[in-house]
């Protein structure tokens, strides 16, 4: 049996249902003997009883009119298709061999009625598309084009029936698009490509192969991944945008999915700082709202939806973009208070609300960071380790009196206790935030008590890393003694300012 840890090896049991006798009952020599079966079709029982590839080396042996015995198509094939769902580091390559040897048979003229099957391509290419290995894709491709040569070949006649379909074409433009090579994003467009023209095309280079929805968003899939930036962001709303216009003309096969708007709003978020990568992701949950008012239910925004736009904002760090997440937001909150179970703001929807926060021109953010902690309470969302560090930070940004600097220290310091209490682990953003907040105290005995426990805490973590450090001696910068105290106590530097972790002890 061929070794298959997602457990599909059904088909390889097509394999048992050759024109053979009852193989499923117990053999021994004995009866071999009795039968009249020689060592062949002896070995050839074994293969059958506990398939194995290597013993197809062996089959072709079987290639005699004598013999009511050979390697079908049917056994080729379904073990090539188990292969290719088997993911096995090793299987899109064994797939590929046995594809090879139809093929070699095939063209032998001795295999009967038998003949390699567009499943077992489409099955190879699959395999090379779910494998791993550095080069599958190009293998994938390759193997389409040895088809598309086989079916376009005037002198080889016996392989017209082969014919390329939809499949055989989404399944080299999966290859691609799961691919990590360089300018593999590209090759899937060319074969995408090919696909179209291939349909446009009238005679003998005609094929029916319009490209699908599966197609696109295969395409779609691949520009996300390439990493390009704003280009990546941009051709893959150029393809969702042709979905929607195809879609708009009467060909509702074509309707994009929720998940595929939510993948390129995610994939503008990520270009960055760019004032448009906001417009375009707002934009795009806009389109959504209008498709959903028209009719298509399926479009309807969620709070995966909102939140992919409110991370985008975030991303951005305009200093206005705080007011458009918080309306977001507020909006989601009305939603699910007035029953809309999937506008329910989730832990991240809060937390890149208060990343935006971080960025922001209001005056009392802290104010607004203690406010969705508490709304988070009230709807049931706890919060989690990011969540109450982008609290800390939001209070590290304080301008105004002393009195004002004491309110934001407070709401840091809840954040932080909570933090500590709670089930989530704190890391060294927290502590480095933390030591930033105490920034905001006056220089008393209070604050250097404050900030020594706070280090030693780090310390005893583990957590120190140049951040904390940083933060350690921009909150104590007139207290020099207090910081040799805290960081140099075995040893000593000249110049406070440039100590490092590899200045410190490595427990720390």
């Amino acid at each position: 049996r061929v070794n298959d840890p997602n457990g599909d090896v059904d088909d390889v049991e097509k394999i048992m249902s050759l024109p053979l006798n009852d193989y499923s009952r117990e053999w021994d020599t004995d009866q071999d003997e009795k039968m009249g079966y020689d060592d062949e079709v002896s070995r050839y029982r074994a293969w059958v009883v506990q398939p194995n590839i290597q013993h197809f080396d062996e089959m072709e042996g079987f290639l005699h009119p004598e013999y009511p015995l050979y390697p079908s198509d049917q056994s080729y094939t379904s073990t090539i298709l188990a292969l290719s769902r088997s993911r096995e580091p090793a299987g899109a390559k064994r797939a590929h061999q046995l594809l090879n040897r139809m093929l070699k048979l095939y063209d032998s003229g001795e295999w009967f009625k038998n003949r390699p099957s567009l499943l077992a391509f489409n099955s190879v290419i699959t395999a090379y598309a779910n494998s791993q290995e550095v080069g599958s894709a190009d293998r994938a491709e390759s193997v389409l084009n040895h088809l598309e040569k086989l079916y376009f070949d005037a002198d080889k006649p016996q392989y017209n029936y082969l014919k390329p379909d939809v499949i055989t074409y989404n399944a080299a433009v999966a290859a691609w698009s799961k691919s990590r090579e360089e300018a593999a994003v590209y090759r899937a467009e060319d074969i995408v490509r090919r696909m179209e023209a291939h349909h446009g095309s009238f005679g003998d280079n005609f094929l029916d192969v319009k490209p699908d929805l599966y197609t696109y968003n295969s395409l779609i899939f691949s520009w996300l991944r390439s990493n390009l930036g704003v280009e990546s962001a941009e051709k893959a709303e150029a393809i969702l945008k042709q979905l929607i216009e195809k879609y708009n003309n009467g060909e509702e096969e074509y309707l994009p999915s929720q998940k595929t708007f939510c993948s390129v709003i995610n994939a503008w978020g990520k270009c960055g700082s760019e004032r448009v990568s906001v417009k375009k992701a707002v934009d795009l949950l806009r389109l959504m709202e209008g498709m959903n008012e028209e009719g298509v239910k399926s479009l309807k925004p969620d709070v995966i939806t909102y939140t992919s736009v409110i991370d985008a904002i975030a991303r951005s760090r305009m200093p206005e973009g705080s007011e458009m997440s918080l309306n977001m937001l507020h909006k989601m909150e009305r939603m699910y208070a007035a029953g809309d179970d999937s506008m329910k703001p989730n832990v991240k929807s809060y937390s890149c609300v208060l990343q935006s926060l971080i960025h922001s021109n209001i005056p009392d953010r802290h104010i607004k960071a203690r406010e969705i902690l508490e709304g988070m309470e009230e709807i049931g969302v706890e919060p989690n380790a990011f969540t109450y560090n982008y609290v800390i930070n939001c209070c590290t940004r304080i301008q105004g009196d002393d009195q004002t600097k004491m309110e934001g220290f407070k709401v840091a310091l809840n954040a932080f206790t909570s933090l500590r209490k709670s089930s989530h682990e704190t890391d060294c953003f927290t502590y480095a935030f933390f030591l930033k907040a105490c920034a905001l105290l006056p220089e008393t005995s209070t604050k250097s008590q404050i900030v020594r426990n706070t280090f030693y805490e780090c310390r005893k973590e583990g957590k120190v890393n140049n951040e904390v450090i940083k933060r350690l001696i921009g909150c104590s910068q007139n207290n020099q003694d207090f910081l040799r105290e805290l960081l140099l106590s075995t040893r000593r530097i000249d110049n406070i300012r440039f100590i490092t972790v590899h200045d410190l002890p490595s427990e720390w």
